[in-house]
């Protein structure tokens, strides 16, 4: 493979004999070409102008791609983006940790506003009744799909699995579903513990919040090799549903 200039956020590559521009990383050009020819490249770079600092270098559109790469090629952290530094002729200018970082923090603090809202997928079918039964069925969903879904299923909520990662988001997710917690409720954090930073994370949300509303909980579950801890609710005075 051969590095030429390129107009694209990513160095353009040709094939020759020549052996000169060698990259490495091959098996992330067929990411790459796929995004550019299905305009994923170009759209994320669209519509995120509101998230680029006035003097920032790097295209927010790219950062969020070179991070999807990252995870494509086997990684599972913001460190892991040092694979793609290392083929500047592949993937070009790669943001630093602290800058994707940011970035990130700033989508999810604005995630309600940032994302076009969309009407929540249908719950599954009733299931026949049997010895269990939950009147809300399970759902994955996201931040901004939220208030939609709550205004819909005025129930409690039994499990609650948190994968929002960061600060912002894990309490924008709490300030909207805090409230349906009742005693009894079990609540699985992705990214709570064991990982540099953790107090600045789910952690703190959860720690914010459990202060604020005189929340009572105990721990029912840890990892001890990764992140994630399973809290049980006993306790939650400013509950606005009954109990389960």
């Amino acid at each position: 493979m051969q590095v030429r200039q390129s107009t694209s956020l990513y160095p353009s590559l040709s094939v020759d004999t020549t052996g000169g521009g060698v990259v490495s990383q091959a098996g992330a050009i067929t990411l790459l070409h796929t995004a550019e020819k299905t305009g994923l490249t170009t759209g994320l770079s669209a519509a995120l102008p509101p998230w680029r600092k006035p003097l920032a270098t790097h295209d927010p559109g790219k950062i969020l791609l070179d991070l999807a790469v990252a995870v494509a090629l086997g990684g599972d952290c913001l460190a892991d983006l040092a694979v793609l530094r290392e083929g500047p002729g592949v993937f070009g200018s790669v943001a630093s940790d602290p800058t994707v970082s940011r970035l990130f923090s700033s989508l999810a603090a604005d995630a309600l506003t940032a994302w076009p809202r969309s009407t929540p997928p249908a719950p599954p079918p009733a299931r026949p009744r049997g010895r269990m039964q939950v009147s809300t069925p399970p759902i994955t969903t996201s931040a901004p799909r939220l208030p939609g879904f709550l205004a819909e299923n005025q129930g409690p909520v039994a499990f609650l699995h948190l994968a929002a990662d960061l600060y912002s988001a894990t309490k924008t997710v709490l300030e909207l579903v805090g409230s349906r917690l009742v005693t009894g409720s079990v609540v699985l954090f992705d990214e709570y513990f064991n990982y540099p930073g953790w107090q600045d994370g789910e952690h703190r949300a959860w720690m914010e919040y459990v202060d604020k509303t005189r929340l009572s909980f105990h721990y029912a579950g840890y990892t001890y090799d990764h992140e994630q801890v399973i809290v049980v609710v006993d306790d939650h005075p400013g509950s606005a549903v009954t109990a389960l």
